[in-house]
Formats: structure tokens, C-alpha cells, sequence
């Protein structure tokens, strides 16, 4: 038989604590863990061959976001004060064309006149 037959459990199937455990005490199975061990050295030659490399690639990717919401604040800004220009030379533009039309009309009559006169 396997080591969880030999578990007690409650009526509800729920396994039972044998022992007392403490909130401040460490659990058998953590203490039986090592430290993981790890060479300093080569830890440092990694971080530096790999870490360039990872610092690299950051540094491009934020430069490229950077860029990227740089583009869109200024179309953003762009396009609105674009839009502002339009609306604010719209009434201009209009009394222009208004005053040019009104100008242009009796000469464009009278040569409309003219040309659908019969000739003798």
C-alpha cells in the first residue's frame, strides 16, 4: 500500500492533522529544502551577456511605444486644430465666395444674355 493509507480522516473524508503546527514554525517538508545554490560568478557573466541583450530589446521597445503615442497625440492635436481652422475660416470663406458670386453675376447674365440672343 501507498503512505496515504496510513492518513486518518474525518467522517467527511477530510484528512486529519496528526501533529500541532504553529504559525511561526517552519513545516518538515520546507526545512528539508535546500537553499538553492548558485554560482555568483556565472550568474553575473549571464546577466551580463543576457542582460545587454534584454536591456537592448527594452530600450527598443520603449523607444518604439514612446514613438508610437508621440504619432498619435500629435494627429490627435493636428487634426483638431485643423478642424478648429476649418470652422473659424468657414464664415470668411463663405462672405468671400458671397461677394465674388454677387460681383461676377451681372457680367455672367448679360454674357449668358448675349450668347442666347439671336445674331441678325
Amino acid at each position: 500500500m501507498t503512505e496515504t493509507s496510513n492518513i486518518q480522516l474525518d467522517a467527511d473524508g477530510i484528512p486529519l492533522l496528526e501533529e500541532r503546527v504553529t504559525p511561526g514554525e517552519p513545516a518538515a517538508a520546507e526545512e528539508s529544502v535546500p537553499p538553492p545554490a548558485y554560482d555568483s560568478d556565472r550568474f553575473r557573466q549571464l546577466l551580463q551577456v543576457n542582460g545587454q541583450q534584454m536591456l537592448d530589446d527594452l530600450t527598443e521597445d520603449l523607444q518604439q511605444t514612446v514613438l508610437w503615442k508621440l504619432e498619435s497625440i500629435l494627429k490627435e492635436e493636428m487634426g483638431r486644430v485643423i478642424q478648429e481652422a476649418i470652422q473659424q475660416s468657414a464664415p470668411r470663406i463663405r462672405q468671400d465666395l458671397h461677394t465674388q458670386l454677387e460681383l461676377a453675376l451681372p457680367d455672367l447674365l448679360a454674357s449668358l444674355v448675349e450668347q442666347n440672343t439671336p445674331q441678325n
